[in-house]
């Protein structure tokens, strides 16, 4: 199903599993309930939708619009929003295990209480963003941004990894850090660098190769990542790496 308009539309509680919805417009539709799992999205529209308990596992809403849409308490399990915009998007209380947030258009989502475990959150821009009661525990945070606004409260980073990030002015993330894996391409709070003696033992002063787009079988960072996991927060890794 291609190039329609949904727009203002009710299809609350219907099942529209696995249906390709390319170029498919959603604008302030009512899909409250609705079974979306594995439904192909890429560039659909969805800005101001209501999806409250709607089920989107392993959706595909690449490069996708998600302006507004309230998602609160939706299963987001494994569904794929790279290159998505996100912009103030109610990701309240919703399961986001395994989803792939990475590059998006824009963020800004509201976060709370939702669960973002083994979740890639590569390059999403968090500067400015209250936090509250989310799990990132085995999260990549690769090149994700973070400012001295940033406040988190209550979270859980257990077995998260961080690369290419510059944490100088964020205060608040120092008591997560010794849950996180990073490399040399991390700068601390306070500044500390891996020439630092307070740089941590267990931390490669490295800068290890793995690119923004590099798959996670050929990043030496991630084969890393994945060896410090298995050693101090085993519970964290992936099923299929158990």
């Amino acid at each position: 199903m291609s190039d329609t308009d949904f727009s203002h539309a009710d299809l609350q509680g219907l099942d529209l599993s696995e249906t390709q919805f390319r170029n498919t417009t959603f604008r302030e539709a009512q899909l409250n309930q609705s079974n979306m799992s594995g439904a192909t999205l890429i560039r659909a529209i969805l800005d101001g939708a209501h999806c409250l308990f709607t089920n989107f596992t392993s959706a595909d809403l690449t490069a996708s619009s998600l302006v507004k849409a309230v998602l609160r308490r939706a299963n987001l399990e494994g569904a794929v929003f790279t290159m998505a915009d996100l912009w103030c998007a109610d990701l309240r209380e919703t399961n986001l295990r395994g989803a792939n947030l990475s590059r998006p258009k824009r963020f800004g989502a509201h976060l709370n209480r939702s669960d973002l475990s083994y979740a890639k959150l590569r390059d999403v821009d968090l500067r400015g963003g209250f936090i509250r009661g989310c799990n990132f525990n085995g999260a990549d945070l690769g090149w994700t941004k973070f400012d001295d606004e940033t406040e988190f409260q209550g979270c859980s980073f257990a077995g998260a990894a961080l690369k290419e990030t510059d944490l100088s002015d964020v205060k608040r993330i120092k008591p997560y850090l010794k849950n996180i894996f990073f490399d040399g391409s991390v700068t601390l709070p306070g500044g500390i660098t891996p020439q630092h003696p307070d740089w941590p033992k267990d931390r490669p002063k490295e800068r290890l190769f793995g690119g923004l787009y590099t798959e996670e079988r050929d990043s030496e960072f991630h084969q890393a990542w994945r060896a410090w996991q298995r050693e101090h927060h085993p519970d964290t890794l992936p099923d299929h790496l158990r």
